[in-house]
């Protein structure tokens, strides 16, 4: 499965502490919707099912929105957390095989995501 994504909101801006408890913010929330509505989209077409139980290998390539200097593993959790959330899988530790892979910016940002099961080979 092959998915073209909104650029994610990095880890300074997914969290709100508010007095003793630390919640999502509106950014996150936002994210979280949009992209659900996608992997909606992309199953209503017949183009995604959920991977439930599966080992998976994940290829994140980033397209950030400027130059500006960031981290890749600060935007990884934010978007495995929607996706899981959204319903491409079940849990985030079914990932076995994990590349962030860094590459040149485009107008508003993006993140192409391949997620492919790994299937066990025979013993």
């Amino acid at each position: 499965m092959k998915l073209t994504l909104p650029w994610p909101p990095s880890g300074n801006m997914y969290w709100r502490h508010v007095g003793k408890h630390v919640l999502l913010s509106a950014a996150a929330k936002k994210y979280r919707s949009l992209i659900k509505a996608v992997l909606w989209e992309h199953r209503a077409r017949g183009e995604f099912r959920p991977m439930r139980d599966a080992r998976l290998r994940i290829v994140a390539t980033y397209h950030p929105p400027t130059r500006r200097k960031w981290d890749l593993d600060n935007h990884w959790k934010q978007l495995a957390d929607a996706l899981e959330k959204g319903g491409a899988f079940d849990d985030d530790g079914q990932i076995d095989d994990l590349r962030l892979v860094r590459s040149g910016t485009c107008k508003g940002g993006r993140v192409v995501v391949e997620i492919e099961e790994i299937m066990e080979e025979a013993a």
